[in-house]
């Protein structure tokens, strides 16, 4: 999501540097399905996979 939006505003020849945070962790190990679902899918759509909603 961080890359799309920057696309939007960054200036043509611009660059960006993108450091990750720790949160990555938290989801554990992904399997080939789970890692082709955040490859893949729109990012209007990323917060609606059951993998990423919110665990009671």
């Amino acid at each position: 999501m961080l890359l799309e939006e920057f696309g939007k505003v960054i200036s043509e020849g611009g660059s960006c540097i993108v450091i990750s945070s720790q949160s990555g962790p938290r989801l554990g190990a992904l399997t080939q399905e789970e890692n082709e679902l955040l490859a893949l899918t729109p990012t209007d759509e990323l917060l609606k996979l059951d993998m990423l909603k919110e665990k009671m």
